[in-house]
């Protein structure tokens, strides 16, 4: 589950480090949105044209930190800038640094055993 409860007289549910991946999911891909081909079979995209934005969320199961580069040329309209959301080790998913948007490319380091979802407003189609 995503709560433990091991103790019914003690405490609150510690939460479970599948919880903080499952919100990342949760916390940008809502109903309405449009999926999208990400080219990676680590990563999910997603287009959602209510709030014109859209949303890229990678995982990176390996050992080690890996570079993600990511081109948005697709996009007929794009923000200068990205919002990294972070998730590894069972840590809260938390917002990272704002990234910056240059010439329709942005690169980031994934941590090692992570989830990140990466919001990127002011996108169209």
């Amino acid at each position: 589950g995503l709560l433990h409860f091991p103790d019914p007289s003690g405490g609150g549910a510690p939460v479970m480090p599948k919880y903080h991946v499952f919100s990342a999911f949760t916390r940008f891909l809502r109903p309405g949105c449009q999926l999208v081909a990400s080219g990676s079979p680590d990563a999910v995209a997603a287009l959602d044209p209510a709030l014109g934005r859209s949303v890229v969320i990678v995982l990176n199961p390996r050992d080690r930190s890996e570079p993600l580069a990511l081109d948005l040329s697709r996009f007929p309209k794009i923000g200068s800038t990205a919002y990294p959301w972070q998730t590894a080790a069972g840590a809260p998913l938390s917002a990272g640094a704002p990234i910056g948007i240059v010439n329709k490319r942005l690169a980031l380091s994934l941590p090692p055993h992570s989830v990140t979802a990466i919001h990127l407003p002011g996108t169209g189609l």
